[in-house]
């Protein structure tokens, strides 16, 4: 029985792999996008703003395509949609629709990493949504 448990679950990941290392890419790339060209601008505390303009997912990519075409960074539609899936999976956490049509190929959903990160980066609970934090 217990052989059988386990052969279950290794097949389950298995069935997700390639989805799943696409998913970690994706996360990476965007990482590195919003690290290069908006880290040093954009610290923590921006994403937990009273007032921030990101309140869903179709919001959050329409502000990081929004920014990235003030700075004229040029950046393709997938690149926003990977900026958009890293911060969504390490600050904001939005139920992500599948809206591919504008953003390239297949459902991509964070996993990974961001569940590591975003756990780690959450301000305290009085801090959320409080300027003075």
């Amino acid at each position: 029985m217990r052989i059988s448990t386990l052969a279950i679950l290794v097949l389950c990941i298995a069935a997700g792999g390639p989805a799943a290392a696409q998913q970690r890419l994706e996360y990476a790339q965007g990482r590195q996008l919003y690290e290069a060209n908006c880290g040093a601008c954009h610290n923590e505390r921006i994403h937990w703003r009273v007032g921030r303009q990101a309140t869903d997912w179709q919001s959050l990519k329409f502000q990081v395509r929004r920014w990235q075409r003030s700075f004229p960074l040029d950046w393709s539609e997938e690149q926003v949609t990977a900026v958009a899936h890293y911060l969504n999976g390490r600050f904001y956490f939005y139920p992500v629709s599948t809206d591919r049509a504008q953003s390239g190929p297949g459902p991509v959903l964070v996993v990974g990493p961001a569940t590591s990160l975003a756990k780690a980066t959450l301000p305290p609970p009085a801090c959320r949504g409080a300027r003075s934090c």
